[in-house]
């Protein structure tokens, strides 16, 4: 028995155990089921020009209306709109709440890695929602890359698709690829959120009409009460791009004629359509709370059901409504009595109001001592965003109960009858109200009814007040963090910020701002830092930063991979100050710490307190105080870099810094450091003031030469490759300066009282190594470089501290060891002194120099602005407080077009452009040159030496070797010395004389040839750059110089005949001094926009883009007829028609210069006279003076007074300009120069009206072979300008192909001309353009020319960079946006690269890339993707990448894996693999591409692993 009652007793408890556990486990469940959760971010994009929260705050506090017209760019309001709701086809309404501070067809798609190609397929609603979305995440203080890989879910509400419904209108089938469809299905607009942030928790689109987004908040938490999600987002959106829904409810009687949501009022007739977006971001409560998230408000409860079966389908259910706000607050357990503010759906109808307040009345009755419920409705504000409505209202009200107030009802003035009895007891806010007092927290609840009968309704609850985090002392100052994907995003980011904080953020702490944007924004690859102690120098800084401004404390975004690798330069005497490292002192323990340590062995060994120096800012003099002085600041600054984690990879000194790098190293330690030091400076100080120290601008084997015979003069330093210090006597040092200065070479005394490194050390040496002679140094731990023996890890005995101050530093030969293995350079000291001989030590090597401290700054500003300075891969780490972090502006989005207009209207527009203009001339034909602004390319120094021809000052301001012109036409060998290590060579002619005269054209044009003949015959060139003077005016009246304007047409030449010393044109105005020309020529030379040609007018630059000439009013078919019109060339290939087309336009005499008239002229009189006309022969040179001043007499006597003259003469053919002869030249010139400047000269005293010109758009474009051809067409354009700008009549025409010409050319050149994408034109139709061209409104300049602009540009491209014609090259997508890869765009096809440099292999493979991969993406601007970003970042994806493949193999004939695609290659990785492929890759890119491709196959073959384990894993 007794044992049945122990079993009994341990079955009861177990029993109670499991009751108690299951007890806890319901416990556990219900709190789960009614866990509040917290809303931490939120943005949203409304009417009102709402584009952040706090934004919709201040326009509800306002009481602001966000209705404005409906904009142009949707429909044609007055088309569309009737009075009349009964006329089918109308609209009764004029207006919207359109969203006013964004446009539907802006995206910024290069943030979002969405290539420009799917971007304009998308649906512009998921776009906004990407946009907004991130806006929320920011305002959450919640850092992109935390939710990759999390349970976040995504939860959309979405019901519109006016986008595809407009595609469809447009598109045919062909134009149809996978990114329409997929761009504009519903699902992706949450499963592309949830690809980019690599979100893995639900994502779902919700459509249930107007109530998609409240529903979307529902099941957002309740994905959060159920553990499938941990972070949710919640949105909405909603975007209104075509009138059809506007017309359908137009005739159900919905729309509000007036454009206002009178909402719960007696004249309420209907709603006002609206579009915008809202994202909130969700957590659980005990989750926000644990993360220390801002909760702005808490959701208690939420319900979901649907009207069922009404009195119609989309007729509102009042007891439905009932029961949805009774389960709601069932939910979150509450009562009607603790609510105290409804946010109604209230959309303004007779219909739909009456039946919401009623059922409010009947659930809210009960209230008992509670106020009043109040009622209202944000669509009185905005209208109704439909599928964006609920999130709308929700945000509105989380707002109210956050700040305590109810926003005004707007639109409200009487209670609808309709309503019932007991809907009276509701109070509609008439005014913006303070929330009703109570002892609770604020609560309301947020409505949503959605048209097909599903309802929502949200309960919200003000949050918790949160205990005060106890704010840590500020630190002296403070670094902000700024990142972006580009330096251009980080501008803009630091203007915003900078902004902010003298405005509505004046108010918010620094630290503050570094904690949200040092710790809770995303951080991208590319980051500045900005430091300050103070937020006036913070906006100041940012300021600098945004504007491109060096500024204190600014460091800017650094561009690519460095090496790694660190060293430690402790640099010698003269870089003490008074005050140095004072404010370290107080401001960093770890230096207060240092040199506490040190000032005991300071007292006991040099007799002075280190400390005391430091804080009293006493003046160091003196070898025996300041080496020790230096010495224990670098001790104690090494200290402080160690402190923040900066330790050397290698350590080196200069002079005496080498016993700083010694202790640094573990050789010395610290007090055998300073001992080393003491018995040093004391021994050199007793040699004061019997030597001198100069440095000087000569390297090394000159300055040997120079002081050979000078036995007591010493090679000192060796400095850097061009500068050398020597020491000696100081008589004997004054001379050598002298002798130096004399040189033209820089040379200066420098401050040093002892002449170390030199034989005036001797007396002093033995001395030095009996008092050292006890040292007991160890092997370095830390790699050391000695610059006495250059040699690693010295012996540094007594022995070596003799040579320490004996013999000469070898510091350059020391830093350039060292820049072969790392990449940051740290000078420990109070004031970088060794920068200069590290920077031009290095040179073109790539690496990194920084101080620790400066002169006379603030210490501890300095210090981490180098600190932060030598963080180029990572961001600096700053502390992290405790407690949310403060709201900022979002990152400002950099917005561009995305948007298909659709093929169909493209082709209508196509269609109408080729309908013949003025004369039967296609108006595709007829473009004008335009001069573009672009940015000034920053004043950077462009490495290597360089040599100017001519121009005397802009050598000096160059640093330049000057070379007289004269020495390109003699053979006694200058020329070829002075290009001897040139790296630059500029070409700069005097202003000519006489600049209308034909002479100082064929002088520059000679002389500039004899120049690229030297350069063609080098092996490695220069690159050449010509500068002129007025050569290229920008409009009429400017100041124009022909003779120099054949530089341009000559270059523009030399691009292409030879791209591998070509560097660029560039035009001046005559009085730009020499200075700001130099500054001109170092920023192109170091430029890298791709613009070869450069026009600088009032400090800006400008470059040339031919665009389609706008049409214009038809010009008057008729010239006088009363005068005579002077034809030169009336025989050749175009003159015969030139002649027809005058007659045609009402010429009666025409006089016809001709050096040969022949047969033809006959029978071109005699064709004329048909018409009605005189055809006058001349047999002449037109530029033989004698010949045509006696034509000229003629005229007014035996001829009728000339009107006219037309120069069409050619002369001279095709030749290289590495064979062009002067005779070449002449028989080109002649008929040209000669000629015009003849005909000038000798009409200056007729009544010429016209004076036409004929030029040829190679002399824009360049044309191989033809150099002297196109110089022409450059001195026949600007000729024009200056007698425009004189007031003579003038037009001068850049005329395409001509067909007669073509006919007579060879196949051979037929075939080139026709694949470098120029077409011929039909002679007589071409002719016609002379019509529009004379037109009394005409430019100075007409370009008609018919061309395959791609692939003309192309070809082009093979060989130089033709920027010129980019506005004339449809964007991609225009004409086919599904196999616009595929098309055959008449590219010659690769050439044998075998046979070509691999630069020229490199450039060629590169930019046909670029030019495929820009139309496969979508890229308008083929230099808009950035080569060494990898390309998956840049939007490409999966079908992009096999088509990239397919396009490279139709290119080249070989692919580019698509896993090494997809794994992150660059086009310069492309490039490189292609090289490798085709046989011409160097050693450097073959190892990359083969590192590349074996990641790939590394990453696909643990894919394959993965899928094989999966596989087993099922099967078992």
């Amino acid at each position: 028995m007794v044992g049945a009652g122990a079993d009994r007793r341990a079955i009861i408890a177990e029993a109670l155990h499991r009751i108690d556990e299951l007890t806890a486990r319901l416990a556990v469940a219900e709190r789960a089921d009614v866990e509040p959760v917290a809303v931490v971010g939120m943005g949203c994009r409304l009417p009102g020009g709402v584009g952040s929260a706090d934004q919709f705050w201040q326009l509800l506090q306002d009481g602001r209306s966000g209705i404005v017209p409906v904009p142009g760019d949707r429909w044609d309001v007055e088309e569309f709109y009737s009075a009349d709701p009964s006329v089918p086809g109308t609209i009764c309404a004029r207006d919207g709440g359109f969203l006013t501070s964004w446009r539907p067809d802006e995206f910024d798609a290069e943030f979002f890695g969405i290539a420009p190609r799917e971007a304009a397929a998308m649906d512009p609603q998921q776009r906004l929602l990407l946009e907004v979305a991130w806006e929320a995440l920011e305002n959450a203080g919640i850092v992109a890359q935390s939710i990759r890989g999390t349970q976040t879910g995504i939860f959309v509400g979405l019901t519109g698709y006016d986008y595809m419904l407009r595609l469809t209108e447009t598109l045919r089938r062909e134009d149809y690829d996978a990114y329409i469809p997929f761009g504009n299905a519903a699902n992706f607009a949450a499963g592309r959120l949830a690809y980019f942030l690599g979100a893995r928790g639900p994502a779902l689109v919700v459509d249930t009409a107007c109530s998609s987004s409240l529903v979307s908040v529902h099941l957002a938490c309740q994905s959060l009460r159920r553990g499938e999600s941990d972070t949710a987002l919640a949105a909405g959106v909603n975007l209104i791009l075509k009138p059809e829904a506007n017309i359908a409810l137009t005739r159900f009687g919905m729309l509000s004629p007036d454009g206002q949501c009178k909402t719960f009022d007696a004249g309420a007739n209907g709603y006002v359509r609206s579009e915008g977006c809202g994202v909130v971001v969700l957590k659980r409560l005990s989750d926000a709370l644990r993360d220390g998230d801002r909760v702005l408000a808490v959701v208690r409860g939420s319900a979901v059901n649907q009207d069922g079966a009404s009195s119609g389908q989309t007729v509102p259910n009042g007891p439905a409504q009932q029961a949805l706000m009774r389960q709601a607050l069932a939910a979150s357990r509450l009562v009607p009595a603790d609510i105290d503010y409804i946010e109604a759906h209230g959309t303004g109808t007779a219909l739909g109001d009456p039946i919401e307040l009623d059922a409010l009345a009947q659930v809210f009755a009960d209230r008992g001592d509670a106020a009043p419920l109040v009622v209202g409705s944000v669509k009185t504000n905005l209208g109704h965003l439909e599928s964006a409505a609920g999130i709308a209202g929700f945000i509105k009200t989380v707002l109210s109960v956050r700040y305590g107030y109810i926003p005004k009802h707007l639109n409200f003035h009487q209670l609808t009858p309709h309503a019932s009895q007991d809907a009276t007891r509701l109070t509609i806010a008439p005014d913006l109200l303070t929330w009703p007092e109570s002892n609770r927290p604020r609560r309301a609840g947020v409505s949503s009814f959605g048209a097909s009968g599903t309802n929502a309704h949200i309960v919200i609850e003000q949050a918790s007040a949160v205990d005060d985090v106890v704010a840590q002392p500020d630190s002296p100052v403070t670094t902000l963090v700024l990142s972006g994907k580009t330096p251009e995003r980080i501008a803009a980011t630091a203007a915003m910020l900078g902004q902010w904080m003298t405005g509505p953020g004046a108010e918010v702490r620094l630290a503050d701002v570094a904690h949200t944007l040092n710790h809770h924004r995303t951080q991208h690859r590319t980051f500045a830092t900005v430091c300050a102690r103070s937020r006036a120098q913070a906006a100041e800084a940012l300021q600098a930063l945004a504007d491109g401004r060096p500024a204190p404390g600014v460091v800017r975004s650094h561009d690519g991979p460095c090496r790694p690798g660190r060293v430690f330069v402790y640099s010698g005497q003269g870089s003490q100050w008074a005050g140095m490292g004072r404010r370290l002192l107080t401001d960093e323990p770890a230096f207060a710490a240092a040199i506490d340590t040190l000032e005991p062995m300071f007292l006991d060994t040099v007799g002075f307190s280190l400390h005391e120096v430091i804080a009293n800012g006493e003046p160091v003099l003196g070898d025996a105080r300041f080496q020790p002085a230096i010495f224990g600041l670098q001790v104690a600054l090494t200290a402080l870099w160690r402190h923040y984690g900066v330790v050397p990879d290698a350590v080196i000194g200069h002079s005496m810094g080498e016993v700083a790098a010694a202790v640094t190293a573990g050789a010395l330690t610290p007090t055998e450091g300073l001992r080393v030091i003491a018995t040093r400076s004391r021994l050199m100080s007793r040699l004061a003031g019997q030597g001198a120290v100069a440095l000087l601008e000569l390297d090394a084997d000159a300055t040997s030469a120079l002081i050979a015979g000078r036995e007591q003069v010493s090679l000192a330093v060796y400095s850097s490759p061009r500068q050398t210090v020597v020491a000696g006597p100081p008589s004997q040092i004054d001379q050598l300066i002298t002798d130096v200065q004399q040189q033209d070479r820089f040379a200066r005394r420098v401050n040093m009282e002892v002449a170390s490194h030199s034989a005036l050390m001797d007396p002093i040496l033995a001395e030095l190594r009996t008092g050292l002679a006890d040292l007991e140094p160890k092997p370095p731990a830390v790699p050391f470089l000695s610059t006495v023996t250059n040699d690693w890890a010295p012996h540094v005995d007594a022995a070596y501290w003799v040579a320490n101050v004996r013999q000469p530093v070898r510091l350059y030969q020391a830093l350039a060891d060292l820049g072969e293995q790392y990449g940051t350079f740290i000078e420990i000291s109070p004031h970088p002194v060794l920068a200069h001989s590290i920077t031009e030590t290095l040179g073109d090597t790539h690496h990194h120099t920084v101080g620790t401290l400066s002169r006379d700054g603030d210490d501890t500003h300095t210090f981490h602005t180098n600190l932060n300075a030598i963080h180029t891969a990572a961001a600096p780490q700053t502390p992290h407080p405790d407690g949310p972090p403060p709201e900022l502006p979002t990152t400002p989005w950099q917005h561009t077009r995305h948007w298909i207009d659709g093929p169909a209207i493209a082709r209508a527009v196509a269609a109408q452009q080729s309908l013949p203009g003025a004369g039967g001339v296609p108006p595709q034909w007829c473009c004008e040159l335009t001069w573009q602004a672009r940015p000034l390319p920053a004043d950077r120094h462009a490495s290597g030496r360089w040599l100017v021809v001519s121009d005397a000052e802009l050598s000096l301001e160059l640093d330049a070797v000057l070379l007289a012109p004269t020495a390109l036409t003699e053979r006694d060998g200058a020329l070829a010395d002075a290009l001897n290590g040139a790296a630059h060579v500029v070409f700069a002619p005097d202003v000519a004389i006489g600049c209308l005269d034909a002479e100082p054209g064929y002088h520059l044009f000679n002389t500039c040839r004899e120049l690229c003949a030297a350069l063609a015959a080098l092996p490695e060139p220069p690159r050449l750059y010509l500068l002129t003077r007025n050569a290229q005016p920008l409009a009429e009246g400017d100041r124009a110089n022909p003779a120099h304007a054949v530089l341009w047409g000559l270059g523009r030449t030399l691009a292409l005949e030879h791209p591998e010393f070509w560097g660029g044109v560039i035009d001046v105005d005559e009085s730009v001094p020499a200075e700001r020309v130099a500054g001109y020529l170092r920023a192109e030379a170091a430029g890298s926009d791709d613009d070869d040609q450069a026009v600088y007018r009032a400090g800006r630059r400008h470059v040339p883009r031919l665009v389609s000439a706008p049409a214009r009013p038809a010009p008057p078919a008729e010239i006088d007829g009363a005068g005579s019109h002077l034809v030169i060339g009336a025989t050749g290939n175009i003159g015969p028609h030139l002649v027809r087309q005058l007659v045609a336009m009402g010429a009666k005499t025409v006089v016809a210069v001709s050096r040969n008239p022949g047969a033809r002229m006959t029978e071109l009189a005699q064709a004329v006279a048909e018409h009605g006309a005189t055809l006058v022969p001349v047999a002449a040179d037109a530029s033989d003076p004698k010949a045509m001043a006696a034509l000229f007499e003629r005229f007014g006597r035996d001829l009728p007074a000339l009107n006219g003259i037309y120069l069409a003469a050619f002369g001279g053919g095709p030749v290289t300009l590495a064979d062009m002869t002067a005779e070449d030249v002449q028989a080109m010139f002649r008929p040209k120069l000669d000629a015009v400047s003849l005909l000038h000269t000798l009409s200056l005293k007729h009544p010429v009206h016209q004076f036409v010109l004929f030029a040829s758009i190679s002399g824009l474009l360049g044309s191989r072979w033809l150099a002297h051809y196109t110089a022409t067409t450059g001195f026949l354009d600007t000729f024009a300008y200056a007698r425009r700008a004189a007031g003579l009549a003038a037009t001068t025409v850049n005329w395409g192909w001509w067909k007669s010409l073509a006919d007579n050319q060879s196949d051979e050149y037929q075939q080139v001309t026709l694949s470098s994408g120029l077409e011929p034109m039909p002679d007589e139709v071409a002719i016609g353009a002379l019509c529009s061209a004379l037109a009394t409104d005409a430019p100075v300049r007409a370009v008609i020319a018919a061309a395959d602009w791609t692939r003309l540009a192309a070809a082009y491209r093979t060989r130089a960079s033709l920027r010129i014609v980019d506005p004339l090259i449809p964007a991609a997508g225009a004409e086919n946006r599904a196999g616009d890869d595929d098309q055959d765009d008449q590219w010659a096809g690769a050439p044998d690269f075998t046979e070509l440099d691999p630069l020229d292999v490199e450039r060629i493979i590169g930019e046909r890339l670029r030019t495929r991969l820009a139309a496969i993406m979508g890229y308008a601007d083929p230099a808009a993707l950035s080569p060494a970003v990898p390309l998956i970042e840049l939007g490409m994806d999966s079908l992009m990448a096999v088509r990239i493949r397919h396009a490279t193999q139709s290119d080249f004939g070989v692919e580019p894996p698509v896993a090494m695609l997809l794994q992150g290659a660059s086009l310069d990785d492309i490039t490189a693999d292609v090289m490798q492929q085709c046989g011409v890759s160097t050693p450097d890119t073959g190892a990359a591409v083969d590192a590349l491709r074996d990641r790939a196959n590394q990453r696909a073959a643990a894919r394959r692993g993965a899928a094989v384990r999966r596989k087993r894993g099922q099967r078992a």
